[in-house]
C-alpha cells in the first residue's frame, strides 16, 4: 500500500537490527547527566554511556540543544514529564486545542491533577502571539506554553512568543511531526528560537525506532533535573535502552543525509498539494502553496465522510491515510496525508504528482477501487522496502557506517 499517513515512517535495515545488538540488558536508567548510584541504579556495560555521549553530541549538532533525555519510550511520556516538573495544582498551562492540530491527552490529565488548563488563541492555523500574551497577562498563574502541533502545516511563531512572554512561563515545542526537517536544516530550530524545551518522537519524519526524545536549550534549567526523574522511574519503569542504538544510527542518517531528504521530502509534499487542489479537491492552505512541511491536508467536511474515506475507501484502493480535524477550517475534517515514507522509498515529485491523481479519483469515486489498487501496486513495484533512500541500507559500501556498527559490536 501506499502509507501516506503523517505519522509513520520506513525504517533502515541496518536501524531495525540495531535493536537486537543489545538483546540481553533491558536495564539502564541513567540520566543525561550524572547521577549518583541508588536503588534504580543498573551496573553498566560501558557500551552504553559511549552510545548515549554520541548521543548527546548528535542532539547538539541536529537540535541545538545542551543537553537530551533519550529515555521516553512515547511522545505522551515527554509532555507529561514536561508538565509534571513545571507545574504544580493550582497553576495553568496553555496549550495548543485538538480542533487547532494540538495533540491530545496532556490537557485532559493536567485536570485530573489540578493544574488548569488554556488553549492558544489562533489566527488562522498559527498561533496569535499578541491575544496569548493578553490571556497569559490575565492568568499569571500559567506556566507552561505547550506547544505541540500534531497536525499543522507550516511552523508556528515561537521566537516572536519567546520574545514576549514573561520569564515564568516556560516555553516547552513538541516537533514530532518535523523532528527529521528540522534536523534536515530546512525548518527552524525551536531552541534557537528561544524554546527552553523540546519534546518529538523518533518514527515520524525521524525514521528511527519508537522512542520519545526530551532535550534543553540550558542544561542548568532548574525543571532539568525534575524532568529526568519525572520520566524514570515515576512514568515509566523500563526505558529500552535496546533502542539506543537504532536511536544513534537514525541520527546519523538524518546527520549524512538529513538536508536532501527534508528538501525532497517537503518538494514531495507541494507537490501533492497541487496535484489535489487542481484536481478540485478542498486543499488547505495553498495561500502558501499546501504545507511548509511533510503533510497535507484535503478538507472533506463532515466526520463520518472522512472517516469512512480513510479507513473504509482508500485503503481498498490501496492507500493508507487518516482522518482529523483540519487546522484553521473551523472543524471541518479531512484527510491528513504525509510524504516522508514514500520518500524514503525514493519517490520523487513525478511520482507524488501520479499518486495524487490516484488519490483524487479514489476520493472521488471516479474509479474502481480495485483499479486503482492495481495502478498503485504498479507504482511502487519500481520503489522496494530495501534498500530505502536516504538511509545506511548500503552499509557494506560505507565506511562510516562499518566503523558505526563496529564500535557498537567490540
Amino acid at each position: 500500500m501506499a502509507t501516506l499517513t503523517a505519522s509513520e515512517n520506513y525504517v533502515s535495515l541496518v536501524v531495525r537490527a540495531a535493536a537486537a545488538i543489545f538483546g540481553g540488558e533491558h536495564y539502564y536508567f541513567d540520566p543525561p547527566n550524572h547521577a549518583a548510584p541508588g536503588e534504580w541504579t543498573f551496573p553498566r556495560s560501558g557500551a552504553f554511556p559511549a552510545l548515549q555521549r554520541r548521543f548527546l553530541e548528535q542532539m547538539r549538532q541536529l537540535f541545538g540543544a545542551s543537553i537530551a533525555d533519550w529515555r521516553p519510550n512515547g511522545g505522551s511520556v515527554c509532555e507529561q514529564a514536561v508538565m509534571m516538573a513545571a507545574c504544580r495544582r493550582g497553576d495553568g498551562l496553555v496549550e495548543m486545542a485538538h480542533a487547532d492540530g494540538g495533540h491530545f491527552g496532556t490537557g485532559e490529565l493536567a485536570q485530573r491533577l489540578g493544574i488548569q488548563t488554556f488553549t492558544f488563541p489562533m489566527l488562522g492555523d498559527l498561533i496569535d502571539v499578541d491575544r496569548t500574551i493578553e490571556l497569559i497577562e490575565r492568568n499569571s498563574h500559567i506556566q507552561l506554553a505547550l506547544i505541540q502541533p500534531s497536525h499543522t502545516r507550516r511552523p508556528q511563531p515561537i521566537d516572536e512568543l519567546a520574545a514576549t512572554l514573561p520569564q515564568h512561563v516556560t516555553i516547552a515545542v513538541d516537533v514530532s511531526h518535523t523532528a527529521g526537517l528540522i534536523a534536515g536544516g530546512v525548518m527552524p530550530q525551536p531552541l534557537q528560537q528561544g524554546a527552553h524545551i523540546l519534546t518529538f518522537t523518533t518514527h515520524k519524519t525521524m525514521p528511527g525506532p519508537n522512542k520519545g526524545v526530551i532535550a534543553f536549550a540550558d542544561r542548568d534549567h532548574p525543571l532539568a533535573e525534575k524532568v529526568w526523574q519525572t520520566v524514570c522511574p515515576k512514568l515509566q519503569s523500563n526505558s529500552h535502552p535496546e533502542c539506543l542504538p537504532g536511536l544513534v544510527l537514525a541520527l546519523q542518517e538524518l546527520a549524512t543525509y538529513g538536508r536532501e531528504y527534508a528538501e525532497q521530502t517537503i518538494a514531495n509534499a507541494r507537490t501533492l498539494a497541487r496535484t489535489l487542489d487542481d484536481a478540485d479537491l478542498a486543499v488547505a492552505g495553498m495561500e502558501y502553496g499546501g504545507t511548509c512541511n511533510h503533510q497535507v491536508h484535503v478538507v472533506i467536511g463532515a466526520a463520518d465522510v472522512s472517516h469512512w474515506l480513510a479507513n473504509e475507501r482508500l485503503p481498498l484502493c490501496g492507500i493508507r491515510s487518516n482522518s482529523v480535524v483540519i487546522p484553521g477550517t473551523g472543524g471541518a475534517f479531512g484527510l491528513r496525508l504525509g510524504t516522508q515514507a514514500l520518500t524514503r522509498r525514493g519517490l520523487g515529485e513525478g511520482e507524488f504528482a501520479e499518486l495524487g491523481g490516484m488519490l483524487a479519483r479514489a476520493v472521488r469515486g471516479t474509479a474502481e477501487a480495485r483499479v486503482i489498487r492495481s495502478e498503485v501496486a504498479d507504482l511502487l513495484a519500481s520503489y522496494p522496502l530495501f534498500p530505502l533512500q536516504f538511509s545506511f541500507d548500503r552499509f557494506d559500501e560505507d565506511a562510516d557506517v562499518r566503523q558505526l556498527l563496529a564500535e557498537m559490536l567490540r
